[in-house]
């Protein structure tokens, strides 16, 4: 089945071929797997709590290329483009990567507050002509307690 992949922040859009019942985490190994006229994607996943979750997307894009249309048309150079994530307690707010899988026509699915991991065989499944988005967002710390524990992986977006 085919199912589109955007990593909000590098400009990386793709689509790519997974089996039926296929995880988020199935999509970006398909995604490792794919080159696309020299232009290649990876991401480096790093364990935390025996969980699984990836710490930073990288897209190199061998040519240079553009985005948007009209005046709002932008130009971007060759190279590569690459984000990372921020767990650390040293400022007042850190940086984690967050998915969303939406079936097709853009219903959004995973909507729930707490952490799935992207590898669940149950609730983090893909749909046919459906599209995962991955997003880095920014959280503010609770001033008063710290650092609370970071939610990595898929939440409601945020409004």
């Amino acid at each position: 089945m085919k199912v589109d992949l955007r990593v909000v922040g590098i400009f990386y859009n793709t689509s790519v071929e997974v089996p039926e019942g296929s995880t988020v985490k199935d999509v970006l190994v398909a995604a490792e797997n794919q080159v696309t006229s020299g232009d290649t994607f990876s991401y480096v996943p790093v364990l935390k709590d025996g969980v699984e979750s990836p710490e930073s997307f990288r897209a190199f894009y061998q040519s240079g290329f553009s985005r948007g249309e009209g005046v709002k048309k932008r130009n971007y150079a060759a190279g590569t483009y690459e984000l990372s994530e921020n767990l650390k307690g040293t400022r007042e707010s850190y940086t984690v990567w967050q998915y969303y899988i939406f079936k097709p026509k853009n219903e959004l699915i995973n909507v729930s507050q707490r952490f799935i991991p992207y590898d669940d065989k149950t609730e983090a499944i893909v749909f046919d002509a459906g599209r995962v988005v991955w997003r880095l967002v920014t959280v503010l710390k609770n001033s008063e307690e710290g650092l609370d524990a970071p939610v990595r992986g898929a939440t409601t977006p945020l409004a």
